[in-house]
């Protein structure tokens, strides 16, 4: 009986380890997708609170975000410059480097409801709020497949955020 038993450890062995190794690299690559798209969320937070900080680049009216082109397109480039590169200017994505990876910078309208103290209502003030999407595609430690032996297909991260323009 015992002798017909020697081999059964390593061939349990040859079973266990290839999905063994396959859970250690999908939870190492969801790790590594997180971590991208936190340091994408945090990237366009710091880039909508520059814009929202320039001065005069947007001029708020009725149902309007007039972009002052001169003082936008530089302000913009600073933006893009902050949601790309860290401080020494290495990409913080390097996927956000590729001609895929789409970063959209809009000022848009947004109405902000008041009233008077006694609960009557006043006319809406219109105010800007700058707004930065992000698309790029995840870049794994694995080029195609994401998780060797299982087929799985690189995926898009998106991040996006507000804020109000302060233009001080």
């Amino acid at each position: 009986m015992s002798r017909s038993q020697y081999g059964v450890a390593m061939v349990e062995f040859v079973i266990v380890v290839p999905l063994l190794l396959i859970i250690l690299f999908g939870i190492t690559e969801l790790g590594r997708a997180l971590y991208q798209q936190n340091t994408l969320y945090t990237a366009l937070s710091t880039g909508s609170r520059y814009m929202a900080r320039s001065a005069d680049i947007v001029v708020a009216d009725t149902n309007s975000c007039t972009k002052v082109s001169t003082l936008w397109d530089p302000a913009e480039a600073a933006a893009m410059n902050l949601i790309i590169n860290d401080s020494n200017g290495n990409p913080l994505i390097p996927s956000l480097l590729k001609a895929t990876a789409e970063i959209e910078i809009d000022a848009i309208p947004f109405p902000l409801p008041k009233t008077q103290l006694d609960g009557a209502d006043v006319e809406d003030e219109w105010v800007c709020v700058i707004t930065i999407s992000a698309t790029t595609g995840f870049d794994g430690m694995f080029t195609d497949p994401i998780i060797p032996f299982t087929g799985i297909k690189p995926f898009q991260i998106m991040a996006e955020t507000e804020e109000r323009y302060i233009g001080r």
